[in-house]
């Protein structure tokens, strides 16, 4: 990044919109456009370190920022109550100011529901899970009860009635082309 991107958010003003006071130096501005990456795409990659879910991090004084969180404050301003910082661009290590929009939990998770992004850690890609795909298909096809199946499986009741529902594993009934409402009782 260009030294006069970083002489702009030296202000005063921009160290209180951080929540860092007069904390924030030359320094800890020139480190964190010395991690953005531009990328082919447009991106702004940060390639220091990131967190489990690869959101980029830096630490300023004794506190951690999430990387787009700190670009959104340092281009817009406080991110306003309620709101979370959402990507357009679907990259967490982004952090370009113009892929980036506030926008509330519930926009947030109906964004990532919409761009099929809930389904990255569904079924046995979650490393909770018990089950693998062939034996919530057999759950789903056994003529028992759901209390025999449940000891059959060492599962629960509940999560017997919930996978025979579609409302555990639903990406695997989309993916056999199954619904609930389109099951033979």
């Amino acid at each position: 990044m260009r030294t006069s991107n970083v002489q702009r958010f030296l202000s005063p003003q921009n160290c209180r919109v951080l929540g860092v006071k007069n904390n924030l130096t030359k320094q800890d501005i020139e480190r964190f456009f010395s991690k953005v990456k531009i990328v082919a795409n447009g991106c702004w990659e940060w390639s220091g370190g990131r967190d489990k879910d690869g959101y980029g991090k830096m630490r300023i004084g004794k506190r951690m920022f999430l990387s787009h969180r700190l670009s959104y404050k340092f281009h817009f301003g406080e991110v306003p109550e309620g709101k979370e910082i959402m990507h357009r661009c679907d990259n967490p290590p982004c952090c370009n100011p113009s892929h980036l929009c506030a926008g509330s939990h519930k926009e947030n998770c109906q964004d990532r529901t919409a761009k099929g992004r809930d389904l990255l850690f569904s079924g046995s890609k979650n490393g909770k899970s018990k089950l693998t795909a062939s034996q919530v298909l057999r759950i789903r096809e056994l003529p028992f009860s759901p209390e025999v199946i449940a000891k059959m499986f060492s599962i629960s009741v509940t999560q017997v009635k919930r996978l025979r529902n579609f409302q555990q594993w639903r990406h695997l009934g989309m993916q056999q082309g199954l619904f609930a409402e389109n099951r033979a009782a």
